[in-house]
């Protein structure tokens, strides 16, 4: 039986911090290849900041990026949204150190150029990072949501020449972990599938765009271009009245943004059982960038109590004429 009573699904989105604290490189140029008035070209460096909880190596760890080996990076000149490419996917490394410094082969030029900033990296490495593509509103890359993409925009500042400047990598997706569902206290609710609307896994995004934003914002193109509903929740079972059940971790990678929630499930309540087919949540969600996003529902029935009304009348006089008794012989 289908009931559109958007009420029955109250989803509430819940954020947990996913490195949100520590998600920071430092991005810092102008390591010296000599000493400072000597005259040599200066190179292009970059450090990692040791306060945000990277490692220098990457090693062979799940998808999530929690160190960098390597990086790519793009440099740009003239007006922030109205540039022209300097340079274009260098790879920067680590030199190893226990406070490594990464170089990619490129030096400053004598007159200051007012470099604006961009850089990308993956779990695995610059190798398999997205390439950086030249735009003059700003370097964009293209992501399908199989890795967890971080990246940094530095725009050019006032002493940013030949010298330190740190640059901010940061998750630019959303991460779907688990979906928590609690049932009414007046309902047992039971094979409940849970499914997010027109889900958006990639596309195209825009580094300076994009740059602080968590809501979506710098992504367009986005990608599988036809609606689709993506499961994130499955019980087979029962959840009695009044409990909950979480469910795996999903562990998606999706593009920030605010979503709608569907859900089946069968409520039933003594001998009331009725079953909700593909019912909207009655509010969205917003899966915010940078975060591992959890998803929590409220799922409840219909039932209607039985009840009876009875009709009374007052006792009235009935007189009963028997006539005359024992009958006389005629």
């Amino acid at each position: 039986m289908k009931k559109q009573l958007f009420p029955l699904i109250t989803p509430v989105i819940l954020v947990a911090l996913s490195l949100a604290s520590c998600d920071i490189v430092e991005f810092n140029k102008g390591a010296r290849s000599a000493s400072a008035g000597d005259g040599l070209p200066e190179a292009v460096s970059f450090a990692l900041d040791p306060s945000c909880g990277f490692e220098a190596d990457a090693r062979t760890r799940a998808a999530a990026t929690t160190a960098i080996a390597s990086f790519r990076a793009a440099a740009t000149t003239g007006s922030a949204g109205s540039e022209s490419s300097a340079w274009n996917n260098v790879t920067f490394t680590t030199d190893g150190a226990s406070t490594p410094t990464y170089t990619g082969g490129k030096y400053w030029p004598n007159e200051n150029p007012s470099y604006h900033f961009y850089a990308v990296t993956v779990s695995e490495g610059a190798a398999s990072a997205p390439d950086l593509s030249f735009a003059a509103g700003g370097t964009t890359l293209t992501a399908d949501g199989s890795k967890d993409v971080v990246c940094a925009y530095f725009p050019y500042a006032a002493g940013s020449y030949k010298s330190k400047n740190a640059l901010a990598f940061r998750h630019i997706y959303a991460r779907l972990s688990t979906v928590k569902v609690n049932a009414h206290a007046a309902y047992a609710i039971s094979n409940v599938t849970v499914s997010l609307v027109n889900v958006k896994t990639g596309g195209t995004y825009n580094l300076r765009t994009g740059s602080g934003q968590t809501d979506g914002t710098g992504w367009s193109a986005l990608t599988p271009a036809s609606p689709g509903d993506t499961q994130i929740y499955a019980n087979s079972g029962t959840i009695a009245a009044g409990g909950n059940h979480t469910g795996a971790d999903n562990d998606l990678y999706l593009v920030p943004g605010t979503y709608s929630v569907k859900a089946t499930w069968t409520a039933s309540k003594d001998d009331y059982t009725q079953t909700f087919t593909a019912i909207t949540s009655s509010a969205p969600v917003s899966i915010v960038g940078g975060q591992i996003n959890t998803i929590e529902c409220l799922l409840t029935g219909s039932a209607t109590e039985l009840q009876f009304s009875v009709s009374l009348a007052p006792w009235g006089a009935n007189a009963i004429n028997l006539g005359t008794y024992p009958l006389e012989n005629s």
